[in-house]
């Protein structure tokens, strides 16, 4: 019945709502509301909380859609336990979600390059839409692409980010997708969102955009 009406409410938990694993292929996340998630300690790390809303582990491949993503991570700001973490090698589609009031971006491990790390060699990212979501009011960038150099991998079109602090964006090429792609930076204007209404109000500059 869409996000009003199917909500996964992580209650706070010190773990997130929803955790893909390793090498989940085929894997649709589809019009739910996601909140209330603090994050989990995954299998690539011993010790920090990933993903509050939606973890997505090494060698995924799946499609994260008509979502509601919202007040995930835990405060102050920790950049990984946000609304959603994409980890390595995994092949996301995130496509016309409402992501807001997290605390930390949308934080995606992209880019087709190589980088050594405390891991060791590691590839990052394959082949990756973020298109048409909202991004709003989230403590941390709106986006962030780690390991991007260049970013060649990830197609961000048509996305609003709005809010965020301290950016749109973050990772290679600069702190703003402004003007890019379609990219905007305005107000979505939702219906009422300090009442929880998340839809968008007939002057927004979303609609059809």
């Amino acid at each position: 019945y869409g996000p009003e009406h199917t909500i996964l409410d992580g209650s706070n938990a010190q773990e997130s709502v929803i955790y893909v694993g390793n090498g989940q292929v085929g894997v649709v996340i589809d019009n739910l509301h996601i909140k209330n998630g603090y994050g989990t300690i995954p299998t690539f790390h011993g010790s920090i909380r990933f993903g509050g809303g939606i973890l997505v582990d090494e060698d995924v491949r799946g499609v994260i859609k008509n979502c509601l993503i919202t007040k995930n991570g835990i405060a102050p700001s920790d950049e990984y336990s946000g609304g959603l973490f994409v980890s390595y090698r995994s092949e996301v589609y995130l496509i016309n979600n409402t992501i807001t009031e997290n605390y930390g971006p949308v934080w995606w491990r992209s880019g087709n390059t190589n980088c050594m790390s405390g891991w060791g060699t590691r590839e990052f990212g394959r082949d990756g839409v973020c298109m048409n979501n909202i991004m709003f009011n989230n403590a941390g960038d709106g986006l962030y692409i780690q390991y991007a150099l260049p970013l060649n991998s990830i197609q961000i079109r048509n996305n609003n980010s709005y809010g965020n602090s301290p950016n749109w964006y973050n990772g290679s090429g600069g702190g703003s997708q402004t003007g890019i792609n379609d990219n905007i930076s305005q107000d979505p204007l939702f219906v009422n969102a300090a009442d929880g209404n998340y839809r968008l109000s007939p002057s927004s500059p979303s609609l059809s955009a």
